[in-house]
């Protein structure tokens, strides 16, 4: 009987991630992540350098990893003459998808073998160039983590190894800005210029016994009134357009339709630091609860 060990480093490269996190999560000052408050949703001052430094010690490690492992390739024969991928299409310790694929015959193309075999190395050099560049980028290097190790897993089968990796990816990157989407429904005839409202942060969330099962985030939109102006946004942190003390109102539409539904009070914002705060009642005609929170933390009804 031959027993076999598979090498498995992701234990190792977590480890390190879970300490850089216990950093930044020692450092926030939330209960928990489903505070509905978004001005809560940040790391205290004083700490805030020492978070961002453990952020960017991942990320300089994690490109520190991937180009080692890029560059390490270049120097195995198997590897730069293309037939890497053909080794371990013959060995029985490779996952059983890839060896489908080599008993199918489509590795009898050339082409394609060296293609499986310089792709890992491809993929591994964008990800460590991309791993510490912009937000966008590194949002896209996620995207590749994916892709490269989800055919680590169906090559060698090193589950661990990959989810691993895909795990500390994640949380080096930096998550879309919720506030930046404004979408203009309809106003009225008689409106005044757009110059007049400004943009301020909305917090319109369903009811927090609803909002677990999704349907308002599949099928419904919130929509805030005033001035004539009707801005639709997202559930959760976004923007709408209001004028500095006039009336506005939160409610509701579904995708495909264009009816409003369910209202709330009236309330006033007084400056363009100030958010909106909303939340819906239990069913969908139930009325909003609306409070503006004011830029000093006071909250006006």
């Amino acid at each position: 009987m031959t027993a076999v060990t598979l090498p498995d480093s992701g234990e190792s490269v977590a480890l390190i991630f879970v300490g850089l996190l216990a950093i930044v999560s020692l450092s926030d000052n939330r209960r928990n992540c489903y505070l509905t408050n978004l001005d809560l949703d940040h790391i205290p001052d004083p700490l805030q350098g020492t978070s961002r430094d453990a952020i960017v010690f991942g990320r300089f490690l994690l490109c520190s990893l991937y180009t080692h492992t890029a560059l390490a390739k270049l120097g195995v024969t198997d590897w730069t003459n293309g037939t890497f991928s053909y080794q371990i299409a013959n060995n029985t310790l490779s996952g059983d998808w890839f060896r489908t694929l080599e008993r199918s015959g489509i590795f009898e193309h050339d082409w394609l073998l060296t293609a499986s075999t310089w792709m890992p190395v491809v993929l591994e050099l964008l990800i460590a160039i991309n791993v510490i560049d912009t937000a966008n980028m590194r949002r896209f290097t996620f995207t590749l983590v994916v892709i490269l190790h989800g055919g680590i897993i169906f090559d060698t089968d090193l589950v661990s190894f990959s989810l691993a990796m895909i795990g500390c990816c994640l949380t080096v990157i930096t998550p879309p800005n919720r506030y930046t989407y404004i979408s203009v429904l309809s106003t009225s005839t008689d409106c005044a210029d757009l110059d007049d409202f400004v943009a301020v942060k909305a917090d319109i969330r369903p009811h927090r016994f609803v909002s677990p099962f999704g349907f308002h985030q599949a099928f419904t939109r919130p929509v805030v009134c005033c001035g004539g102006m009707a801005t639709q946004g997202r559930w959760g942190g976004d923007l709408a357009l209001v004028k500095i003390g006039e009336p506005v109102t939160v409610r509701m539409r579904y995708k495909l339709t264009e009816k409003l539904l369910s209202h709330s009070p009236e309330v006033v914002v007084h400056d363009g630091r100030d958010m909106i705060s909303a939340r819906l009642g239990l069913l969908n005609g139930s009325p909003f609860k609306v409070e503006v929170i004011s830029g000093d933390g006071s909250d006006t009804r």
